[in-house]
């Protein structure tokens, strides 16, 4: 049965891939690919890397739904031809490359989010042949390429940190070169920009579970992948959506010592994300990137401080306490927020108990509707060179009133790789082969 024979049975996974893993199989790096010419780009950059003392492999799924359009079902085939032919040339002992081909993905469900649950549920199949619950998914893109001591910097963090669940892997879109015009990359400077401000600007508040949340960036232990019952069929954020659930459960952090660089060119696949913002910004349909007023994050910042003491207080001591909160914070949550403390309050024995709760309840998810809301009422979106210099500065970094865009990215880079952010709940079981 394995670790996970409930979960392959209740989603009826079966086996696309003829051999049998190694023994030593630890390791898998899942790739959706959809219209994508230059997949063996990514498929080279993983080649390269260093070898760890794990076997690894790696899922490529070119996918498309049933309603494809010619185009796109002739250059996925184009491109399986040529992912084929290239894994049979670069397959090695430890290290082999497998080409799914899943053509005709029901329309409603079609995109990355089933394409990348499809190699993902291969990979625990496989992992379950071995019974190896701490065996590593990692999710890849077909248009991102890695540093060569990305998968030994993998294989080094999990068996360095007991009890890890999952991590999120640093990141940098390239913004400077000749693969792309100007305009792609002065839009994705300021998007870049844009995401790492949002993400610090929410850990400031002190909240414990702000990661980024970038599809090819993220690597998760098998067993927690089944016991939150696996990857979404989401078209578009399946990435936001699978992480909300894995970050809270166990002990998460980040691999700052590696990077990968996903690509920032524009794309009309999906609604929301880099690709869709990119190609809104090089059609003109937006002239820069804004973000949320750095002081829409003093609100949470107040409501978020010490959560445990709400468990302590009766009714009284709740409204009273609930009427010295920001208004932005009363306004948004209503008469609901008296009532859920109550709710969260009746169902914990502890103020630790209450606090996880709290944090279930008020997750990424109400931060995000709460800044849009507040946006509506409250406050304006501001460019996010005027958010990033306002929110440095009141938070001490110093005064940066002549940095440009690029400037500001590279001071939350270095913020954000030099800094270690990791959160610890319950200990999981993980197994790593010796």
């Amino acid at each position: 049965m394995g670790f996970a024979g409930h979960y392959l049975a209740r989603h009826v996974v079966t086996s696309k891939i003829d051999h049998p893993p190694a023994k030593n199989f630890w390791q898998t790096i899942v790739i959706p690919c959809l219209d994508e010419p230059a997949l063996t780009g990514s498929l080279e950059s993983l080649w390269l890397c260093d070898r760890p003392s794990c076997a690894v492999e790696v899922i490529i799924v070119i996918n498309s739904p049933e309603d494809a359009p010619d185009d796109i079902l002739e250059s996925n085939l184009d491109t399986l031809k040529k992912a084929e032919r290239w894994a049979r040339d670069h397959n090695e002992p430890g290290f082999t490359f497998h080409v799914l081909y899943e053509p005709s993905l029901p329309a409603k469900y079609a995109g990355p989010g089933l394409a990348r649950k499809t190699g993902m549920d291969q990979a625990i199949l496989r992992f379950n042949l071995l019974d190896r619950p701490g065996g590593v998914i990692v999710s890849f893109d077909a248009d991102t390429t890695c540093k060569t001591d990305y998968l030994v910097e993998i294989e080094r963090t999990f068996t360095e940190t007991p009890g890890l669940t999952g991590c999120n892997i640093y990141f940098e879109h390239p913004v400077q070169g000749k693969q792309f015009p100007g305009q792609v990359y002065r839009a994705i400077t300021e998007y870049e920009l844009h995401l790492r401000y949002y993400i610090e600007a929410i850990r400031h508040t002190g909240f414990p579970y702000a990661y980024h949340t970038i599809g090819s960036a993220f690597c998760v232990t098998a067993a927690a992948y089944v016991s939150q019952g696996g990857m979404n069929r989401r078209k578009a954020g399946e990435d936001f959506y699978f992480l909300q659930k894995i970050i809270p459960v166990g002990r998460f952090t980040e691999i700052n010592s590696t990077c990968v660089y996903p690509s920032p060119r524009p794309s009309g696949r999906v609604p929301f994300g880099t690709g869709a913002v990119i190609k809104k910004y090089v059609e003109g349909r937006i002239k820069a990137i804004d973000t949320y007023h750095p002081d829409a994050f003093g609100g949470l910042k107040k409501l978020f401080a010490q959560p445990s003491e709400w468990f302590g207080l009766d009714n009284s001591e709740v409204e009273k306490k609930f009427s010295s909160l920001p208004e932005t914070v009363r306004d948004f949550t209503g008469k609901e927020f008296i009532l859920k403390i109550g709710e969260i309050k009746s169902n914990c024995a502890t103020p630790e108990s209450f606090t996880r709760r709290f944090w279930q309840w008020f997750n990424m998810f109400r931060i995000l509707k709460y800044l849009n809301f507040v946006h509506t009422k409250y406050y304006a979106r501001v460019p996010v060179r005027e958010a990033a210099k306002i929110f440095l500065e009141g938070e001490g970094y110093g005064a940066f009133g002549d940095r440009d865009e690029k400037g500001l990215l590279g001071i939350f880079r270095k913020i954000q790789r030099e800094g270690k952010y990791e959160i610890r709940n319950s200990e999981s079981r993980e197994s790593r082969p010796a």
